[in-house]
């Protein structure tokens, strides 16, 4: 019997002897084991924020800024592309419903393609008279109440340009843009 126990105290302490060692490096490679656990989970939860917030949709001030940054752009390239540029028309009348107390004074420019039309400049001196008739003839009817409207000018500019394009056929000569040059109320 003691021959049994003698062997199994013998096995017990080899285990014994043997157990701790196996335990401390087994502790080492855990250790190891979760700081590499523990840095993956934390690249993917970085990667995971990163792609969604490439992927979600946009919330609406920042569509709108971008629009408006586009549409800058779009200006200022359009701006880079301005052919020629007339000289000013002008044209003074008495603002409607006033008793002739009161007078609004208009000059605009012409903006148009100076490649394809060379000699606008000299084209525009000459029908000048006929571009100052057309203004007279779309300011004159205009009240005081209108024109303290913020869209009034645009609605000038724009019959202005209809107007002064209807008037010459595109041989002639063709407006891009007609541009306030001055808007006086007095």
């Amino acid at each position: 019997m003691e021959e049994k126990k003698k062997p199994e105290k013998d096995a017990q302490k080899e285990q014994a002897q043997q157990s701790p060692k196996p335990a401390k490096k087994q502790l080492g490679g855990n250790f190891l084991l979760y700081g590499i656990l523990a840095a993956t989970i934390i690249f993917n939860i970085i990667l995971a924020f990163i792609l969604i917030s490439m992927i979600k949709p946009k919330d609406i001030t920042e569509k709108e800024a971008e629009a408006k940054l586009d549409s800058l752009k779009a200006e200022k390239q359009a701006e880079s592309e301005i052919g020629g540029i007339t000289q000013p028309v002008e044209g003074i009348v008495n603002i409607a419903g006033t008793n002739a107390e009161r007078f609004l004074k208009v000059a605009v420019r012409f903006e148009f393609d100076e490649k394809k039309y060379p000699k606008m400049e000299e084209e525009i001196k000459r029908i000048s008279p006929k571009l100052k008739d057309l203004l007279i003839e779309i300011i004159s009817p205009l009240t005081l109440s209108e024109l303290n409207e913020p869209e009034t000018r645009i609605k000038i500019r724009q019959q202005m340009l209809r107007a002064a394009n209807n008037a010459f056929s595109p041989s002639v000569c063709q407006f891009k843009d007609v541009l306030i040059d001055q808007f006086i109320i007095q």
